[in-house]
């Protein structure tokens, strides 16, 4: 049997080496050879060797015959990159901040997905291919056809070319039409499907714009350049450019073909781009060849692929979304910093260029612009009475000193420009992390002791921030709770928003005025403190030492005593760390409450937490801490958990601590101190309802700690954008009762 094979396969061999010796390519017949040479290895390896030995017959394995050149496929079955597709009628948009959001969603008649960029709901567009994937495409639009009834004009001067909003083309009805499907088909891929997912709540049309508190603009050298309009009106509509690398298309014409895909760098000035309300001009337009354009402070494009350094001058025209006192100040900046020498430096390069060594001087990397109202509510208005502004100038390099001529010229401008209030000006330097190659020097200069290194390192790497002009912080009111925001810590970016999400978290959690709530990724602790008052007590944590800072000074500052802020790393909670802490509970319970250590990490592993437990320092809210050297902390057990996680949801340790978390002290007749089930409500806040459904599949995964989804209430949050925030209430799943044993 093998000496069988192996002489088909030496006539195999010989076969194909003749043909190439000749410089052709194997026939068909030789393909046959190969084919059943194949055939006969499989009946040897299942021990067939009577079916080996067989004579070798070409014609019981025929090969169908290939054209020299295959037709290209049609655009219908799967459509390659390069194609034009005419006549596609968008059904829908995708929402969620990855790559797609924002874009319309078409089908073809195989049923393919075609993302098409600047499409709405309702159009008919001639679409040509950008990317082509196995299941699915992007498109961009190269004629419309017909606009859709949900197509509107974009408000915005430079939409289309700036990165910033993807839906201004979009009826706001509209959005919060397909923001409400997006979360339902979401729920759907994890089998909630049953869920009720209620009605997208949103503020009234007026408040859609100029609602944003904060913003960050980019500085940079060098300017994103158009070289044709941005919008076409057709039918009452407006198609936005959706240009690649820097060059936007004019569809004027409807002609497909004109659509340029060269990718060659804009050269002429003139365009819509360089034409804003705010009045100010835009700077000239460089050459492809000319790599700086001086100094730029704007938005990142919108653009596919990598960084490539380039901003789009947003100074020049303003923004929509933020205070007008807000697009005073960025265009101060911008013509203040020209004129004193200011350099922009960035601390991520161009993709394919070298680093720029940091020279000394005044620098910039980027601006924070925070805005409020000292009375809270929306900020959104027309001539910016009444906003406070604190501008945060983030240094290209550790003399933030040097800025100082800089916030002086912006406070000047801000003031004579806008009837709103500088609140100050604030410096502040990020130093670059400490790369591995020093971390080893280090570990060795301290002969392996990780603790000295690690103090070490994050003292290299502390931010250096210094109060320029005026105060450092912002005040403002949410919920009817006097707040203090510092200049990194979280806040609700959409104070008129965060009312309404604040009322469905007061819904979600079904406060009756006994229950211990712990409010998880607290920030600023507003919705925590927003809760005091319906709660017996509130416990927030968050990662952020400046936030927990805030939190505790608006604390004070409302006369609110029984909240309690602890500094927690929430990605770090692992089962044998939770089970050290329950003995530390147990030692507190027998006190009576909580009582406030400095660190419950560190009295966990020295055996001794009601040794180290504190009253808390002087001027402190009853309750408070001192500031933890190391970011993980005790959590007491709650009756109520409030969790408002970054985009990327909640890490798998804290689910598990979720499921399986203690409750608060029971209330038993006898006066024992016996733990409760655990918590009853759970308040899930979420930015990314694809998280969100992955995380809520695991919070209601049947078996020990399994929770139930009543509802869902997505909120606008962010108009006109692709991103959806929503508020969703669980309950705990009655548990069976315990079987009582003979003992």
């Amino acid at each position: 049997c093998g000496a069988t094979m192996l002489g088909r396969l030496r006539l195999v061999g010989a076969g194909v080496g003749r043909s190439a010796a000749q410089g052709g390519a194997a026939g068909p017949s030789m393909r046959r050879v190969v084919v059943a040479a194949a055939a006969g290895l499989r009946h040897v390896a299942r021990g067939d060797c009577a079916a080996a030995a067989r004579p070798l017959s070409l014609a019981a394995h025929p090969v169908p015959a290939v054209p020299e050149e295959a037709p290209p496929a049609h655009p219908a079955a799967r459509p390659r990159a390069g194609d034009i597709l005419p006549s596609l009628h968008v059904e829908s948009l995708a929402l969620g901040g990855g790559e797609f959001g924002g874009c319309g969603v078409a089908r073809l008649t195989s049923g393919f997905v075609v993302f098409v960029r600047g499409a709405a709901p309702g159009d008919v567009v001639t679409a040509k291919v950008a990317v082509a994937k196995r299941a699915y495409a992007v498109a961009d639009v190269a004629a419309l056809q017909t606009a859709g009834a949900s197509r509107v004009v974009p408000p915005c001067p430079v939409y289309g070319v700036c990165g910033g909003c993807r839906t201004q083309h979009v009826a706001l009805e509209t959005q919060l039409a397909e923001a409400t499907a997006h979360v339902k088909e979401w729920m759907l891929r994890v089998n909630l499907g049953s869920v009720e997912v209620r009605e997208t709540l949103a503020a009234d049309a007026g408040a859609a714009l100029r609602y944003r508190n904060r913003m960050d603009f980019t500085a940079s050298s060098r300017e994103w350049h158009a070289s044709a309009p941005m919008s076409l009106r057709v039918a009452g509509g407006q198609l936005p450019g959706t240009g690649r690398r820097g060059r936007f298309r004019d569809v004027g014409a409807g002609d497909a073909d004109s659509v340029d895909d060269s990718g060659v760098e804009a050269v002429s000035g003139g365009s819509e781009a360089e034409e804003g309300d705010s009045g100010g001009a835009a700077s000239g337009a460089a050459s492809a060849d000319d790599d700086d354009d001086g100094f730029v402070l704007g938005l990142h494009p919108a653009r596919r692929g990598g960084w490539h350094g380039k901003v789009v001058d947003v100074a020049s025209v303003g923004c929509v979304l933020q205070a007008p006192i807000a697009d005073v100040a960025v265009r101060a900046i911008r013509d203040a910093a020209v004129e004193l020498g200011v350099v922009a430096h960035q601390d991520r390069p161009a993709r394919g260029a070298a680093p720029r060594p940091f020279a000394g001087g005044a620098s910039l990397s980027s601006v924070t612009l925070r805005t409020s109202r000292p009375e809270g509510g929306a900020i959104c208005n027309d001539d910016g009475d009444g906003v406070d502004l604190l501008v945060v100038l983030n240094s290209g390099g550790p003399d933030i000193d040097a800025l100082l001529p800089l916030a002086q010229e912006v406070a000047m401008a801000v003031g004579a420009e806008s009837s709103g209030r500088l609140v100050g000006v604030v410096a502040r330097y990020q130093p670059p992390n400490v790369p591995r190659t020093r971390k080893r020097a280090l570990l060795a200069a301290h002969n392996g002791d990780a603790a000295a290194v690690a103090a070490e390192v994050a003292s290299l790497e502390a931010p250096v921030e210094r109060v320029l002009l005026g105060a450092g912080k912002l005040e403002t009111a949410m919920a009817g709770v006097r707040m203090r925001v510092s200049p990194t810590s979280f806040f609700q970016p959409n104070p008129g928003a965060s009312e309404m999400l604040y009322k469905q978290v007061a819904a979600a959690a079904e406060l009756t005025g006994v229950e211990v709530v712990c409010d998880l990724f607290c920030g600023t602790g507003s919705i925590g403190l927003s809760l005091a008052g319906e709660a017996r007590s509130v416990v927030g944590v968050d990662m952020s030492g400046a936030a927990i800072a805030d939190a505790r000074a608006s604390a004070r500052r409302n006369g609110i005593t029984n909240a309690s802020f602890f500094r927690v790393d929430l990605r770090d909670l692992k089962p044998s760390r939770r089970a050290r802490r329950l003995k530390h509970e147990e030692a507190q319970r027998e006190h009576g409450g909580w009582l406030p250590t400095v660190d419950g990490d560190e009295a966990d592993a020295v055996g001794a937490a009601a040794a180290t437990t504190a009253a808390a320092p002087e001027g402190a809210a009853a309750g408070g801490t001192e500031k933890a050297e190391r970011p993980r902390h005790f959590i007491p057990p709650p009756d109520v958990c409030v969790v408002d996680p970054p985009r990327a949801g909640l890490h798998k340790d804290l689910i598990a601590m979720l499921r399986t978390w203690p409750g608060a002290r029971g209330g038993d007749e006898d006066g024992g101190s016996a733990r409760a089930a655990g918590p009853h409500r759970l308040v899930y806040m979420s930015c990314n309802p694809a998280t969100f459904a992955r995380d809520v599949a695991e919070l209601t995964r049947a078996g020990e700690g399994a929770w139930e989804v009543e509802w869902v209430q997505p909120v606008a949050q962010f108009p006109h954008t692709p991103h959806i925030e929503l508020v969703a209430a669980l309950s705990r799943r009655p548990r069976s009762a315990p079987v009582a044993s003979d003992a």
